[in-house]
């Protein structure tokens, strides 16, 4: 269960394998984290670095959804597609 250890997510980002962070985002949402703000901000990252701006932008206003506080989210919602 990775609900909120997010190592795993920002070493597979790190070394830019985004695939692995989607599989992580899917398995996170499959046990039931639909409320953790932080699974969407990873998904909108890795959607981001694939070139799916209009995904990442849409992970990123859930994560807002969730936390409207998530500043994160918020600046990387400010920057997607620029």
């Amino acid at each position: 269960m990775t609900w909120y250890q997010f190592g795993p997510f920002e070493a597979y980002y790190g070394a830019q394998r985004y695939n692995e962070v989607l599989s992580l985002v899917d398995a996170n949402l499959a046990s039931g984290a639909e409320y953790v703000e932080e699974t969407y901000y990873w998904q909108g990252r890795a959607l981001e670095a694939l070139g799916n701006n209009a995904g990442a932008q849409s992970a990123y206003r859930l994560a807002l959804r969730r936390n409207p506080r998530y500043e994160q989210a918020q600046s990387a919602l400010n920057g997607a597609g620029s």
